[in-house]
């Protein structure tokens, strides 16, 4: 079991590497998203679809049906003068179109077309037209001939930006890094914060705060690291200081979380203590940077960075091989955490090895830090799902053993020991109105000798529907073994126990006229009610009704006779 356990953990990191080169490469390369558009232009444009069958159908906005192959969208942008700006320029997307945007009768820009002719896939275009400055106030003019199916709905992030600024509404080559760690940064920073207030209160939660602090962290680095952040922020000075500081506190909730992984080991206690160095380092380390000591600040502080970060690698690496555990999400960490700390301590080795020695371009340029860094977020991510998932699975494993202990398993109503703990429960919380029924049927035993169990035990499941029919209003139905059943009112029903017997002896005596059996069926039932005025503690009316069902069996049986 432990072996095909470590399997399925290894397929699963298989899983989370190939997704994480995905995300980090593939995507990057395929797709080219828009991630800073504003759509600033949307209600101010006018379209027009001429259908390749030569209808034509209008629209007042920016949003139509579908285009397909030979369709031609027709689209008149207004320019509001309160958009005027110096040196403007439009920037858009389109899909598998031949465009053509004007304004009066200047081409401001065309594409697509020699590819068309060519038969050759014009696929996404982005496009950054200069117009004159003139033309606030009026019109452009676009037509975009559709040249696939399925082409369009709407005219994509028509936006106005000045020229001078517009190559930064693109962020060119990291556009999927982009949107993924800044996901990952609002969603960790937002939860870690989140669920800490929730921790202060209750002390639970401790796990996911940690996690998503890490993500968080690690997410704000790569933003900055990269330059990312500068497109939403605009000031190089808060990215540089958020690099640092997202660098520097980085080992703190690593060393947190892996002191909650193998906390039941003697691992624990160094991450214990790691947790506790690293966040005397991070504070000793930002309160000089932001020290009037000019000379002393992050960058020259770096050193102690990358050492604490090889030595947190280091304990990973070795505390994941050494420690043998039979959680599947402890596994996938471990995993994970190895694939992590072995690329960063290869980047480290890049990095300083960069910083002495000539390395080939190629070498130089490629990082595989958001590729690692994707690794290990989605690793923390899979690995708290699955752990959620097992807690969850042990949850309803514990909730179908009580269901077991509480639900007699042939006639699905409630088990002896479940009308046991509601007696009790009447007891200890001093209810003194409640109406109970003892039943037990007739002629079980001859059922099961005669005709075999199969019938037995239709009998007693057939009697326990119409127990459930009948006395559906019920607190408790329980089977206590054997043919006998107890009814439990949690309140006082003698104004309806009269009804309730007719209702039950016309259910047994349309059973009998359906022939459904081969033998007569009937039930022997007796009551006993408990008020304010009268109370009876729970086992005394258990016993009077006990009492009353004897007798109307023996009456039942006189009766028998006498016919």
């Amino acid at each position: 079991m432990r072996n095909k356990r470590l399997a399925d953990s290894k397929w699963i990191m298989l899983g989370i590497l190939l997704l994480s080169f995905l995300i980090a490469f593939v995507l990057n390369a395929l797709i080219s998203t828009v991630s800073y558009g504003k759509d600033a232009l949307d209600s101010h444009i006018q379209v027009d679809v001429l259908r390749a069958d030569g209808s034509l159908e209008q629209y007042d906005s920016n949003i139509f049906d579908t285009v397909n192959k030979g369709d031609t969208i027709l689209a008149k942008i207004y320019l509001p003068e309160e958009f005027r700006m110096s040196y403007p320029a439009l920037c858009f997307h389109c899909y598998h179109c031949v465009l053509t945007l004007k304004y009066k009768d200047q081409v401001l820009y065309t594409y697509g077309e020699d590819l068309y002719e060519k038969n050759k896939a014009i696929g996404a275009v982005h496009a950054r037209v200069e117009f004159p400055e003139e033309a606030f106030g009026s019109y452009l003019t676009l037509e975009a001939f559709a040249t696939e199916d399925n082409a369009e709905n709407r005219l994509v992030n028509f936006t106005l930006v000045n020229a001078a600024d517009s190559l930064q509404y693109y962020i060119s080559g990291n556009e999927v890094n982009f949107v993924v760690f800044l996901s990952c940064m609002v969603m960790g920073v937002a939860t870690a914060c989140g669920v800490f207030f929730y921790y202060l209160f209750t002390r639970k939660g401790r796990d996911l705060m940690i996690v998503m602090s890490f993500i968080g962290l690690i997410s704000t680095y790569v933003l900055c690291y990269y330059g990312m952040l500068n497109y939403i922020i605009f000031n190089p000075k808060i990215n540089a200081d958020l690099e640092y500081m997202s660098l520097f506190l980085l080992p703190v909730p690593a060393c947190a979380f892996f002191n909650g992984v193998f906390e039941k080991s003697r691992l624990g206690k160094p991450f214990h203590v790691g947790t506790l160095v690293s966040l005397v380092v991070f504070l000793f380390c930002t309160a000089m940077h932001f020290s009037p000591f000019w000379w002393i600040h992050y960058t020259t502080l770096l050193p102690i960075a990358h050492l604490e970060v090889v030595i947190v690698a280091l304990m990973v690496i070795i505390g994941s091989i050494y420690y043998k555990s039979e959680n599947e999400w402890t596994r996938i960490i471990q995993f994970g955490t190895i694939i992590y700390a072995l690329i960063i301590l290869a980047e480290l080795l890049r990095f300083s090895v960069s910083r002495f020695l000539p390395m080939p371009q190629l070498i130089y340029k490629v990082s595989l830090l958001p590729f690692s860094f994707l690794e290990l977020i989605l690793t923390l991510i899979v690995s708290t799902i699955v752990h959620q998932m097992g807690i969850l699975r042990q949850q309803q494993e514990q909730i179908q053993l009580k269901r077991l202990a509480y639900q007699d398993v042939l006639t699905g109503v409630m088990s002896r020991t479940r009308c046991e703990e509601y007696c009790k429960l009447l007891t200890d919380e001093g209810i003194k109105d409640y109406t109970v029924f003892y039943l037990d049927l007739n002629h079980l035993k001859l059922a099961n000798d005669r005709f075999g169990h199969e019938y037995g035990d239709h009998y007693l499941q057939k009697t326990a529907e119409v127990l459930q029919d009948v006395f559906e209003s019920a607190d408790i139905i329980s089977r206590m073994g054997g043919d006998e059943f107890v009814v439990i009112f949690g309140k006082d029903v003698r104004w309806r126990i009269t009804n309730m017997c007719h209702r039950l002896d016309d259910a047994f005596a349309a059973i009998n006229e359906a022939h459904i059996f081969p033998f007569t069926v009937s039930v022997a039932r007796g009551y006993a009610s408990s008020t304010q005025n009268e109370p009876l503690e729970i086992e005394a009316a258990l016993n009077l009704a006990d009492t009353r069902m004897y007798e109307n069996k023996k009456k039942m049986k006189a009766d028998m006779e006498n016919r």
